[in-house]
């Protein structure tokens, strides 16, 4: 590849310092190897086959962010990409304007302002700057996970070019890198430079603003929980300050962040009542959503429907399609005569009950109305009652994120252990004290203790592979193993000799 002359640094936004010494960060090789890849994915789209035999195809360089935890030579990377496209012979490169990878409009503004402006006149008369068409950016993310005792740094590449008239992504390429050590990581306390400008103090209010916003949509991808743990207290103070300064989606931002960081649903409901006041659509879906699947409150699928209807209307396009979605509760409800014996057994603080009509709620049957949130909130009532079914199930739940439950691997993990070493004829003694008949249709016993099986089974998965902020423990993978395996179940003697081997 030949090199691209030394102007292109001077229109790249973000600079990296040198590569760090650390086994987790990539070298000029794997950058090479990413924009090879890129540039001939790029060479073969259908954008570049398309556009043979149009004049002049004039390219900006917009930004291109690394968001990563590590130093990358984002120089190098941009060049290498660039080769490729000037090779071509079927694009320009315009120096003269670069703009921002989160809204590429303003290039456009710049562009005019500096034809408007008097000091640049004479060197850029009007009329003589050619509007480039297209803008390409490039985002840099990564995540850590581990494996035992191998910590592994996954990185991703997206790229994408917009086509700056119709706001079009004319093409888009997304690259993985992973690098994996038994060392420890590095300190890792990278900030972006807009992170910086959001909680410096000098910076005016408007800049401060939109540089939260930035910053907070640099970390937060919709998807909160991939979060690293690290980033999640900076996104936090980012959001904190937007929110102070008016922004919706800052208070958006903040309500997620009490919600899924801290699991305080009393803040993450004020603050997504503050994001949807200020007409944020995202902020009005959120709030339906606690209302759905009784968060912090009970269920109300009135005031769900009516924030779903208000996130709909501000253009929201998720609350749109919760509203249509929240139409099933609508249907009235009868249950039959075993549905109805469990209810008034659940309400006379009968555990085994509430775990059974769980099933009702959760399948829709015996004219009960699928309701995953019911069935959640029946089973967390089955559990405080002290039964195995309902503690393993709402452990599952947990590990899930299912029915409007909070994802929380500790939680997930106390629930399914007490399924596994529970006493089965002292958490079933409230049924031994029925008449036959009904203990017969529990058969508490003979179901308990197959589910303390499965519950043990369970506890040493998760001990043996981890799981979110669970580390792997050999020791507790086996002895959960074995209390399984002495339980009569298979599966639970064959795991446990599999780590027998592993720690051998």
């Amino acid at each position: 590849m030949r090199i691209v002359r030394a102007y292109i640094s001077c229109i790249i936004c973000s600079l990296s310092l040198m590569a760090q010494t650390t086994p987790f960060a990539l070298d000029s090789d794997d950058i090479s190897q990413v924009a090879s890849l890129a540039g001939a994915d790029f060479m073969q789209s259908a954008f570049v086959r398309d556009s043979k035999g149009e004049k002049q195809r004039v390219l900006s360089i917009s930004d291109f962010n690394n968001l990563s935890d590590f130093d990358i030579d984002i120089q190098l990377l941009a060049r290498e990409l660039v080769v490729d496209m000037l090779d071509s012979k079927q694009f320009t490169l315009s120096a003269a304007i670069a703009g921002n990878a989160f809204n590429a409009d303003p290039m456009l503004d710049k562009i005019r302002t500096m034809r408007n402006n008097e000091e640049f006149r004479d060197i850029i008369p009007k009329g003589s700057l050619i509007t480039p068409r297209y803008s390409l950016s490039a985002r840099i993310t990564n995540d850590i996970t581990t494996q035992g005792k191998l910590n592994i740094v996954s990185y991703h590449f997206i790229f994408s070019i917009v086509n700056l008239e119709s706001g079009l992504v004319e093409w888009d390429y997304i690259e993985h890198i992973k690098k994996s050590s038994k060392e420890s990581l590095p300190h890792l306390e990278r900030e972006s430079p807009q992170g910086r400008m959001c909680r410096a103090s000098g910076a005016g209010a408007k800049e401060a603003k939109v540089a939260c916003e930035i910053a907070i949509s640099e970390i937060w991808l919709g998807i909160f929980e991939s979060i690293p743990q690290h980033k999640k207290e900076l996104l936090h103070s980012y959001a904190l300050k937007a929110c102070e300064l008016d922004s919706a989606f800052g208070c958006r931002a903040l309500g997620a962040s009490y919600k899924f960081a801290k699991q305080d649903l009393a803040q993450a409901k004020k603050y997504y009542q503050k994001s949807c006041d200020g007409k944020d659509g995202g902020g009005c879906y959120n709030l339906s959503i606690l209302y759905e699947h009784a968060q912090g409150s009970s269920q109300d699928i009135a005031l769900a429907k009516e924030y779903a209807h208000l996130a709909c209307e501000y253009g929201f396009k998720a609350g749109c399609e919760n509203l249509q979605a929240l139409a099933q509760y609508n249907q009235n409800e009868e249950l039959d005569k075993y549905g109805t014996m469990y209810k008034r057994d659940c309400e006379n603080g009968l555990g085994i009950a509430c775990g059974n009509l769980s099933s009702y709620y959760y399948h829709g049957l015996g004219g009960a109305n699928k309701n995953h949130t019911q069935a959640r909130i029946l089973l967390q009532k089955g559990c405080e009652l002290k039964d195995t079914n309902s503690c393993y199930q709402l452990g599952l739940w947990e590990m899930q994120g299912l029915g409007g439950a909070l994802k929380d691997a500790n939680n997930a993990l106390k629930h399914i252990t007490f399924a596994c070493e529970g006493n089965v004829a002292k958490n079933c003694k409230a049924v031994a004290s029925l008449d036959k008949d009904k203990q017969s249709l529990y058969k508490c016993e003979n179901n308990a203790k197959n589910i303390a099986n499965a519950a043990c089974l369970s506890a040493g998965g998760i001990y043996e592979h981890g799981f979110d902020s669970i580390k792997s423990e050999s020791a507790l993978a086996l002895k959960y193993y074995k209390k399984a395996c002495d339980g009569g179940l298979d599966n639970g003697c064959t795991s446990y000799k599999n780590v027998q081997q592993k720690v051998k």
